[in-house]
């Protein structure tokens, strides 16, 4: 069941998410040149072979495959800055994970709107404010998670690195305290008293930052250098454990002809739409010293790391025929593998497709008019 995030299957994946939100920011991604850039639509290639597009325009949008991952890959570069930054004033680090009780029939964003409503309120509480003080509270970084379990539904959650000064607190500490104040914040939002308790048991949770995480190596599956940087970042990326499925198994069940995923991810992507995947405090970068400006996910999506070499630049109208014609994918593989030629066939096959569908219309169309008749 796992995503195989293959240059191909983002691509596949990026064509389906075309139709199955044609409406969406994420169809008219990578398809039109970004506005004051110069030579769009075409191909480039690295001096390591790797083909990419140059100079479109991009969606941003967390449930965009392409984007999604430029973004995740600029947050996990921002937060190991961050890290590396507290580690200079030998700042401590906690990781936190917290939830909100859930149950199969509510709709995401009632319960992202929940967890939203509970941080805020948790994070307005007079003994939050006491905690913070405490530990020399300095700031948070908080990622937001969302996975879809089979028997439960949707289960959004946040992960939280905390950065705080005191050198005696341990992680139970603030855990004990934090469950205190969830468990208030709980009952006064209406849960009844068992949920409450059972969510404090096993939805709130506090441990050393840097610490192997290994409640989610076991529950995620064992993957090469995976630790709490990556888990705020890259999360969306990871496999599901029994039968919880994370948005990509969704999608990619969809692909496979599966409607409910495909309603499922579209639910997700519209929930999702104009969040950010990585939320900093305000005012931590200034207090651990930092003077870069942060990334937004705009630029995060359409920042291009290589100039690269052109391989094929295209008219509009034989790239409106590779777009409309689903290859794109297609015209990066063939520059990686035949350079120029391979993307001259790939161009001719999207403009045989194109031509063979006009002319069916309006063959169809005809038969029509003379039926009518």
């Amino acid at each position: 069941r796992s995503v195989a995030r293959s240059k191909a299957w983002k691509w596949a994946a990026k064509e389906f998410q075309r139709r199955l939100m044609p409406s969406s920011r994420m169809a008219f991604c990578l398809q039109n040149r970004r506005f004051g850039v110069e030579g769009g639509h075409a191909v480039h290639s690295s001096c390591s072979g790797r083909s990419f597009f140059k100079g479109l325009a991009t969606c941003s949008s967390k449930s965009c495959v392409i984007c999604s991952e430029r973004i995740s890959a600029q947050r996990l570069t921002e937060l190991q800055a961050i890290r590396k930054a507290a580690d200079r004033i030998h700042a401590r680090q906690f990781f936190v994970t917290v939830t909100i009780p859930h149950v199969a029939s509510d709709r995401l964003y009632l319960s992202f709107d929940r967890l939203q409503s509970l941080d805020k309120q948790v994070k307005a509480d007079k003994a939050y404010r006491k905690l913070k003080q405490r530990i020399g509270y300095i700031g948070t970084a908080t990622g937001t998670e969302v996975t879809f379990g089979r028997l439960n539904g949707w289960h959004p959650h946040k992960h939280q690195i905390l950065f705080c000064t005191n050198r005696e607190v341990t992680a139970a500490d603030i855990e004990s305290e934090l469950r205190l104040i969830y468990a208030r914040k709980l009952t006064a939002m209406g849960y009844p008293l068992e949920t409450v308790e059972a969510a404090l048991e096993h939805q709130i949770k506090v441990t050393d930052a840097s610490a192997r995480i290994e409640e989610y190596l076991q529950k995620y599956g064992v993957m090469p250098k995976w630790d709490d940087l990556k888990e705020l970042t890259l999360s969306q990326f990871k496999k599901g454990r029994g039968y919880g499925l994370t948005p990509w198994e969704l999608l990619n069940m969809a692909m496979d002809g599966d409607q409910n995923a495909g309603d499922l991810f579209r639910e997700y992507a519209v929930t999702l739409e104009g969040r950010r995947m990585l939320v900093l405090s305000p005012g931590l970068r200034e207090k651990l010293g930092m003077t870069e400006e942060e990334v937004s996910d705009e630029d995060a999506a359409s920042f291009e790391h290589e100039e690269g070499e052109l391989v094929y630049q295209f008219n509009i109208r034989d790239w409106e025929d590779v777009v409309w014609a689903g290859l794109r994918g297609e015209v990066l593989q063939a520059a990686e593998q035949f350079g120029s030629a391979g993307v001259e066939r790939v161009v001719a096959e999207a403009r045989r497709l194109r031509s063979a569908h006009l002319s069916e219309l309006l063959s169809k169309r005809g038969a029509s008019y003379v039926h009518g008749r």
